[in-house]
């Protein structure tokens, strides 16, 4: 008799992907690429704070990269918002969402 129960390739089925957001979904963090490497986590942390309360920042210079975690993810949206169409117009920094992969 064959098993009805689906096999996993690695055994571990309880971390799943959070799969129900879409690639444009929004979130806290926001992942910001190309970033300079003489840029210093105080002007990270300028950038967003118009938009309300920074609550994290993690920045990976040799990466050129940073993710910034706003205080709600309406903050965030704002910022990004707002950044989206100088940088379209410019070579500068990339602003798009972080989002977290969550254990079921």
């Amino acid at each position: 008799m064959s098993n009805s129960t689906p096999a996993t390739a690695n055994g571990n089925d309880n971390k799943k992907f959070k799969g129900d957001r879409s690639p444009c979904s929004s979130s806290r963090v926001l992942h910001l690429h190309k970033i300079p490497n003489d840029v210093t986590e105080a002007e990270v942390i300028s950038l967003g704070l118009p938009f309300g309360r920074v609550t994290n920042l993690l920045m990976l210079k040799g990466k050129s990269r940073a993710f910034l975690e706003m205080a709600s993810e309406e903050a965030a949206v704002i910022m990004v918002n707002y950044y989206t169409p100088l940088l379209l117009t410019s070579a500068a920094s990339l602003f798009i969402f972080s989002i977290p992969i969550t254990e079921n």
